[in-house]
């Protein structure tokens, strides 16, 4: 969740924004006035955030603003059970016209299967997606795709795929095969798995 103001955030705006975020979600507010102190800090922890990070906000050339940025804690020290609280915020079954966030995810097989670190600067790669029935299956969120891959690689349902890309929803809307957003395991059984080509520059730049 991120805010932009000319004004100090108020209580109200930190209370909502704790309330609104999954466990793990993180606030992100850009102010042009001020400048980063301790009191920023003391704010965010006081309203329930931790991971805090108050910094200038733009260097133009000289410094301007703060930039103030919290999460909202995990419920539990257990990676596996934070995934699945995470994706627990997500509907099942979405209609991509209905969806209202911004992004969806998709579970890719990239060739070849090595890190970015590992790849050659003029190392061409292909990306390919996984499909049910002939429909793309993307998700709302990581966690959702994470939590989703969880049984489904554990029982060999799906194999060799490496990566969980982010693509807008204006670029998924535009595909050339039908979505199914927020697929369950359970859809595996009476489905057809097969993969589609994605092209890998139309993907988001990973997040930090």
């Amino acid at each position: 969740m991120t805010s932009s103001s000319n004004t100090a955030p108020t209580p109200a705006l930190y209370d909502a924004a704790l309330a609104a975020l999954r466990p793990g979600g993180r606030l992100i507010i850009m102010s042009s006035r001020g400048e980063p102190d301790g009191a920023h800090v003391v704010t965010l922890e006081g309203h329930g955030f931790t991971r805090i990070l108050v910094e200038t906000g733009a260097e133009c050339p000289l410094p301007v603003g703060v930039l103030m940025r919290g999460e909202r804690p995990h419920e539990t020290d257990d990676t596996l059970t934070r995934v699945q609280i995470g994706a627990g915020s997500d509907i099942d079954g979405q209609s991509l016209p209905d969806y209202k966030g911004r992004f969806v995810h998709l579970l890719i097989r990239q060739t070849p299967d090595k890190p970015a670190w590992k790849l050659r600067a003029d190392e061409p790669i292909t990306w390919e997606a996984v499909t049910l029935d002939g429909a793309l299956l993307a998700f709302s969120s990581l966690p959702k795709a994470v939590a989703f891959m969880q049984p489904v690689v554990l029982t060999g349902a799906i194999l060799g795929m490496s990566k969980v890309a982010k693509f807008s929803k204006q670029t998924a809307q535009v595909w050339p095969l039908p979505v199914l957003l927020n697929p369950t395991p359970e859809m595996l059984d009476t489905g057809t798995l097969g993969v589609a080509p994605i092209d890998p520059d139309s993907a988001e730049t990973p997040d930090e």
